[in-house]
């Protein structure tokens, strides 16, 4: 009886095993995690933003108050894995609200891990650097 009651636990257990190995093995590439917007209480004048869909990253920036001296210019730019991928040079703030979308195709093969933020820049109107707001980083596979 204990032999027979060992054989169905063992058994059930190696079910489970593999059933589950089945579910986690079925499932698609991982999704993206993290990303997002710049807080308002970490940058109250610039909410840096950064997203992934569909091996597209999507980077954009809000700017929350009224151009002055103080911060007159800007540069957007998209770092994926560290460099450079996008950079928009200098330009004048025109005003509050939404500045972008700029959209970057970032599939590769084979795909790997990968990791993009946006990074916005604000100069001085005589094009000195006046401070600079990261978004969150997004992680992806693609």
């Amino acid at each position: 009886m204990v032999r027979g009651i060992k054989k169905l636990v063992t058994g059930g257990v190696m079910t489970a095993v593999l059933a589950t190995g089945m579910v986690v093995g079925g499932q698609p590439a991982q999704a993206a995690s993290g990303g997002g917007c710049t807080p308002l209480s970490v940058s109250p004048t610039l909410g840096s933003c950064i997203s992934y869909a569909s091996n597209y990253i999507s980077s954009d920036f809000y700017f929350n108050v009224a151009p002055d001296f103080a911060r007159c210019k800007y540069r957007h730019q998209i770092y994926l894995n560290g460099n450079v991928t996008y950079d928009s040079g200098i330009k004048t703030l025109t005003g509050q609200g939404r500045y972008g979308p700029v959209r970057k195709k970032v599939d590769a093969l084979p795909n790997r891990s990968q990791s993009a933020y946006t990074r916005v820049t604000v100069y001085k109107c005589d094009n000195t650097y006046h401070y600079a707001v990261n978004s969150p980083t997004v992680y992806y596979v693609a």
